[in-house]
């Protein structure tokens, strides 16, 4: 499991994980790499990037996100699971509805 930065970490474990992991479970992940909030080119990255730890035959994914999340927005996160289905990634969304004032803080 991780949140933000760490569930991307967690994505990135699954394409190679210990023996005896059955699934991995994130809460509004991913990373701005690229630029600032203002930016244009972090999505194509974070997007670049997903795609690239997808691995087939790997534990399955659940990808929890909420839909008034700040940091990544509803777009980006389903074309990160796009990019990260397209190359095997085994993966599910569960886009909640609005969480608070800020979906990306739905560990909190």
């Amino acid at each position: 499991m991780g949140n933000a930065a760490g569930g991307m970490a967690a994505v990135a474990y699954g394409a190679a994980p210990r023996p005896g992991v059955r699934a991995i479970v994130t809460f509004a992940a991913g990373l701005r790499v690229g630029g600032d909030a203002g930016s244009a080119c972090w999505p194509a990255a974070m997007i670049a990037a997903y795609g690239s730890l997808a691995k087939p035959g790997t534990p399955p994914q659940l990808w929890v996100y909420a839909d008034n999340d700040r940091v990544f927005p509803p777009p980006v996160v389903r074309d990160a699971l796009e990019a990260f289905r397209a190359k095997g990634g085994p993966a599910e969304l569960l886009m909640l509805d609005a969480v608070g004032a800020d979906g990306h803080e739905v560990m909190v």
